[in-house]
């Protein structure tokens, strides 16, 4: 079910709202299912006869599923058939609850000069205990069977990033001249941590995993029949464990550009701008402090140039495609300056998520 609204308030405000919810089965996978919940709130003010703009938007996902995680893919990449649903029920779930805030607005003082600011805040809580089946031949059985496994762990995500732009647009003699100075702050924090399971139910077959002889539980019996009980068959009891890993990065960015228009020195689809940014990167799980910087970029392209890099950032000139003004250009590397820090969080939270 999906709901939409919007509504003009007078001429200067709109709000809108979107609102989400789903709940299904798995066709032929019971007692597998999934439900969603989610809501994306919207607001927007900008006077017709003023110079301030504002936004503000809000998401919300709350996601659940009891997981079915199939069958197993076995040599030469064929599926085993027929394999039944063997989650267990009212135990087994997989869970992502997010919730972000965006808060945006600007003022032109001026045709020729503006400041625009943006705030991002947001937390995630991820957790799982699942129930995997891969191919076991246990002890005293000629055929191999499917032996049940788990699959947990939980995640807490928050951040918070805020940037500031300015962007003034001049003439200088024959040329034009888009410049914006905009500097931005980033915080990033992922926590992982692990579920205690406790299984209590009465294994039905043993295993030898490393030299040692285990219990287990198996899909089939000695006869090749599904057994009974199987989705409750491992007795399990799980209760939240402590974090066993504490990953933060901070990032603070600063950067400068004049995107100049040469017509009388260029072809007239050529523009060049010189750039200076500065970026430092903090990570609270014993790496060093290190600065790092951006690709040298014009228009949000990379493209050659002359480089010169420091330890604080880069200097470089490079030429791009004309715009219609140096302002988009200037307006298209902010956003490229800004959302370099944001993709080296992405990435280093990839690393820190190790399940």
């Amino acid at each position: 079910m999906h709901l939409d609204v919007n509504k003009r308030l007078g001429d200067a405000l709109a709000v809108r709202g979107n609102l989400l919810y789903a709940d299904e089965e798995v066709p032929d996978r019971a007692p597998a299912e999934r439900l969603r919940r989610g809501a994306a709130l919207s607001a927007t003010y900008n006077p017709k006869d003023n110079k301030l703009y504002l936004s503000f938007d809000y998401y919300f996902l709350d996601a659940k599923d009891d997981p079915d995680l199939g069958t197993q893919i076995v040599r030469f990449g064929n599926p085993i058939e027929d394999v039944p649903a063997y989650l267990q029920e009212g135990r087994d779930f997989l869970e992502s609850e997010v919730h972000t805030f965006t808060f945006r607005g600007g003022y032109e003082f001026s045709d020729r000069f503006r400041v625009e600011s943006a705030t991002h805040y947001g937390f995630t809580d991820n957790g799982y205990v699942m129930t995997g089946a891969r191919q076991f031949t246990p002890v005293g059985r000629r055929e191999p069977t499917l032996l049940l496994s788990t699959h947990q762990g939980w995640q807490e995500v928050d951040y918070v990033a805020t940037q500031l732009n300015a962007y003034l647009d001049t003439d200088i003699g024959f040329t034009r001249h888009g410049v914006v100075l905009g500097v931005e702050y980033a915080e990033h924090h992922v926590l992982n941590g692990t579920y205690d399971v406790d299984n209590r139910g009465d294994p039905n077959c043993s295993f030898r995993l490393r030299g040692q002889l285990r219990d287990g539980y198996c899909i089939y019996d000695e006869n090749g029949a599904v057994v009974g009980g199987l989705n409750a068959i491992m007795g399990r009891y799980v209760t939240r464990g402590d974090f066993d890993s504490d990953y933060g990065i901070d990032t603070t960015s600063v950067y400068l550009m004049d995107t100049v228009d040469l017509p009388w020195a260029f072809p007239p689809f050529w523009e060049c701008g010189p750039t200076l940014s500065t970026m430092r990167i903090r990570s609270s799980v014993g790496a060093a402090s290190r600065p790092t910087t951006p690709t040298p970029t014009c228009c949000g392209t990379a493209t050659p140039g002359w480089c010169t890099p420091s330890r604080t950032g880069a200097t470089h000139i490079s030429p791009g495609p004309r715009r219609a003004t140096s302002t988009a250009a200037s307006r298209t590397w902010a956003a490229t300056a800004g959302t370099a820090a944001s993709a080296g969080r992405r990435a280093k939270s990839a690393t820190a998520n190790r399940r």
